[in-house]
């Protein structure tokens, strides 16, 4: 494996954006060389919000009480739409992205 692939490994989510170094798995979608690397992203990323969030409360930058009730909601509709994403053929591969876009637009709103 070269060092461009590497790094283009190590590229933040973009949606749309597919690998060089992917393999189709699962009929249309994709999904990196490396079938674990998106879940793995999807947890370093969800773990940096959860620090944005509550260095953001603990500091008192947000409303902590309308910022908790957001956080639920969010969690619960996500859930949600992954649960029909599943009941209507997604694969696992699909709900990971989904979660990495909630977690991408949550970073942005947070920063």
């Amino acid at each position: 494996m070269t060092q461009s692939h590497l790094v283009s490994l190590l590229q933040p989510f973009q949606p749309g954006a597919v690998s060089a170094c992917s393999i189709p798995l699962f009929g249309d979608s994709e999904m990196f060389f490396f079938p674990w690397y998106p879940a793995l992203m999807l947890a370093v990323e969800s773990n940096n919000v959860i620090d944005i969030r509550l260095r953001k409360i603990a500091t008192g930058g947000v409303n902590a009480a309308d910022e908790a009730h957001l956080m639920v909601r969010e969690k619960v509709n996500a859930a949600m739409e992954a649960r029909s994403m599943l009941m209507t053929g997604g694969n696992p591969a699909d709900i990971i992205a989904f979660y990495r876009k909630q977690v991408a637009a949550n970073a942005s709103r947070l920063s």
